[in-house]
This record gives structure tokens, C-alpha cells and sequence, in this order.
């Protein structure tokens, strides 16, 4: 019976990696998205403000409050978190979801009756229920 060389193997080898890191790659983008999705589509609305400050960032967080950043139904936040991840996001880098409304930590404390269980460990924990982070 006979054997593929040694650059075969070590070639068949790369290929598979590669495509072991794409997949990876593609479910980490799917995943940050969704927990993106799920942060803000949960987040109370008043004015929109807490919604439309949702950020995403690579490596260091953004801690940057905009008062004018309104979006009550969430669609521009997302789309541009979203816009973030896909051209951005990269195994072994740190993806952040972070809000700096002065009052987005009582919001996530259940304040609103709008979301008395919080936004971000809802979703963190819908994420793992539903197999989501065992994929990465």
C-alpha cells in the first residue's frame, strides 16, 4: 500500500488548519453578534439613550458616554456593532460590549421594570443554554 510524503501529510495538515481556524473564526463572529443582538434588543427603553450606547471594541473597551446616541429600537446600534465584528473581530483578541451610561449598571441590577432580570448575564446565559460558546 503505498504512503503520501511527508509534504503531503504536512500539506493535508495546513489545509485542515486552516479550515479548523475559519470555522472558528466564523463562530466567534456569529457568537459576538448574537450576544450583541441579545444585549441590546433586551436593554429598557426611555429615551434610547442606554440602547444607542452599546459599543463594540477590540482589545481595550470604549468608555465613552454619548448623550445624542439615541436608538430606541436598537437597528443602528447593532448594525454598527455588527459592521465592527465582521470586519474586525479575531481569534485570541478580547471583543468588548460596553456601555458608559452612568446608569447602565442599575439597569443591569434590574431598575427597570422593562428588564427585571438585567440584559448581559440574560444573554451570557441564553448564550450557553443554547450551545453557542461550547462551538468557539
Amino acid at each position: 500500500m503505498a504512503h503520501g510524503s511527508p509534504a503531503d501529510f504536512e500539506a493535508s495538515v495546513r489545509r485542515f488548519t486552516e479550515r479548523a481556524r475559519a470555522k472558528a473564526q466564523r463562530n466567534l463572529r456569529r457568537v459576538c453578534m448574537k450576544a450583541l443582538s441579545g444585549i441590546v434588543t433586551k436593554t429598557p427603553v426611555l429615551t434610547g439613550c442606554a440602547r444607542g450606547n452599546w459599543r463594540v471594541s477590540f482589545g481595550e473597551p470604549v468608555r465613552l458616554f454619548d448623550l445624542s446616541l439615541n436608538d430606541s429600537a436598537g437597528n443602528r446600534t447593532i448594525s454598527a456593532g455588527s459592521s465592527l465584528i465582521q470586519g474586525g473581530a479575531r481569534l485570541g483578541q478580547r471583543v468588548n460590549i460596553c456601555n458608559s451610561a452612568p446608569y447602565i449598571l442599575r439597569l443591569e441590577r434590574g431598575y427597570s421594570r422593562q428588564a427585571p432580570a438585567g440584559m448581559v448575564h440574560i444573554t451570557a446565559d441564553e448564550l450557553v443554554r443554547g450551545g453557542d460558546l461550547r462551538r468557539l
